[in-house]
């Protein structure tokens, strides 16, 4: 059984912050640094943050710590995808054939924040803002840091005691995870996709009502690029566009309002008359990028760790980059849980159990902006994806299509990915040469389902 002990959490965004009431909840003692300000007094930074969507693992992390409700509280659901063609016309495609499943659209300022919120009540939690890890001695335990000054200066700060343990849950840009390259021979794999993102928002009507419908996630796609809105509490939406960063059709290829303007009103006819101050909004944001992040290992023995975004960060696609982070902390927690003899044995655990699941997330994450931007209107894709509701009412004990398996469901990434990859050659198999639901040789779906399907998770 592990000791009591003082642990220091680089990073304060939503897997710090969570990890630490998780680590407080076992009796430890937790000193969390982020280098932003404090989001409980401050408004969050615009342009480069996408919203979310929480989905069962995000949520079965923070029922772990009696969160869940107060969370669900700054949601709004979100049953489906409400896609938009090009000449006006809408339909909704539903997550699942079961309506009690969805996903639901959260404001990542206001989930951090509420989250840090309860983090400082929590006893055994320090919080520190605007301190910035500098570096990280791996071998004696030794972080540095730095805080930010009024007047633009830094000053050395030091913490109030040296850590057992520490986590690195400082994003894409880790500092913990820079230490573990340079001294602990950790190979990182990073690439970024041809496509970056802007962030514009659809405001409410001035009576307060939305402008789109609130309860669907909306989907503009158009092959080589979309435009994706979700919805906010205050009945605004949160529009994303994801596009190449150089070509014919691209960020650089806007690079002036009336460049803009036409853009929009050719592809996105609906929604340009929707965006007030489209050019200036266009050009106040900044194009993020987008990439991935894969470690083969994310602990040195039971010194430091990394988890989130610093051992895994993935497109944003499958909506799974949040709720990954937050099952890494369920993870560790039912290890923890476990009572194991060392930190060293848990955090090698740890490791050990997640790096296969952050792979397979990454990859369908990847599949997934393909899905979205290219084949949601695609006949064939529709009747597969239509078949697999079927086949899901039918053989409930046997069928679960992948994005449920996903999004509904907390088996792990790595098995969900597996059972996905035979359903689609399945899907494909039934569907080959049919146009409609009704040519679907049902007797042979039995007999695929009960050759290549093993029972399902429970």
């Amino acid at each position: 059984m592990i000791a009591s002990s003082h642990i220091h959490i680089i990073g304060g965004g939503l897997a710090g912050s969570l990890l630490s009431l998780h680590l407080a909840d076992l009796g430890h003692t937790v000193e969390v640094f982020e280098k932003r300000r404090d989001l409980r007094s401050a408004s969050a930074p615009g342009g480069r943050s996408i919203n979310l969507a929480i989905s069962a693992r995000g949520l079965a992390a923070l029922e772990r710590i009696g969160m869940a409700d107060d969370i669900l509280s700054i949601t709004i659901p979100m049953r489906g995808r409400m896609i938009h063609d090009l000449d006006g016309s809408t339909h909704l495609q539903p997550y699942s054939s079961n309506p009690d499943q969805f996903i639901r659209s959260v404001s990542r300022a206001d989930l951090n924040r509420k989250l840090l919120e309860a983090s400082a009540q929590y006893p055994g939690i320090e919080l520190h803002f605007k301190v910035n890890a500098e570096s990280v001695d791996l071998h004696s335990r030794t972080p540095s840091y730095s805080r930010s000054l009024e007047n633009g200066g830094t000053e050395s700060f030091s913490a109030s005691q040296k850590p057992d343990v520490i986590f690195g849950a400082d994003g894409a840009g880790s500092v913990l995870r820079r230490a573990m390259v340079e001294q602990a021979n950790l190979s990182v794999d990073t690439s970024f996709l041809e496509h970056g993102y802007r962030e514009l928002t659809i405001h409410p009507n001035l009576d307060g009502s939305p402008k789109l419908p609130i309860e669907a996630l909306h989907i503009w796609p158009r092959g080589g690029f979309m435009l994706i809105a979700l919805p906010n509490m205050d009945h605004s939406f949160t529009c994303t566009l994801f596009m190449p960063h150089s070509g014919s059709v691209s960020f650089e290829a806007l690079d002036r309002p009336d460049a803009v303007d036409s853009f929009f009103q050719n592809q996105f006819p609906d929604v340009w008359t929707l965006l007030e101050g489209l050019s200036e909004q266009f050009s106040a944001n900044p194009t993020g990028h987008l990439g991935t992040v894969r470690c083969p290992f994310w602990n040195y023995g039971g010194e430091a760790c990394l988890l989130g975004d610093a051992a895994h960060a993935v497109v944003p696609f499958f909506g799974q980059g949040m709720n990954c982070a937050f099952e890494d902390c369920t993870v560790l927690r039912q290890l923890l849980d476990d009572l194991p003899e060392s930190w060293h044995t848990a955090l090698s655990d740890f490791s050990a159990n997640r790096v296969a699941d952050a792979y397979a997330i990454a990859d369908m994450a990847i599949s997934n902006y393909i899905e979205m931007r290219d084949l949601v209107n695609d006949g064939e894709y529709k009747l597969r994806r239509l078949l697999g509701f079927e086949l899901e009412k039918r053989f409930p004990d046997r069928f679960i299509p992948g994005y449920s398996l996903v999004s509904f469901h907390t088996i792990p990434y790595s098995e969900a990915k597996a059972r996905a990859e035979e359903q689609e050659r399945l899907l494909r198999d039934l569907t080959a040469g049919k146009k409609e639901i009704s040519e679907i040789d049902w007797l042979l779906a039995e007999k695929l389902v009960d050759q290549s399907m093993p029972a399902n998770p429970r």
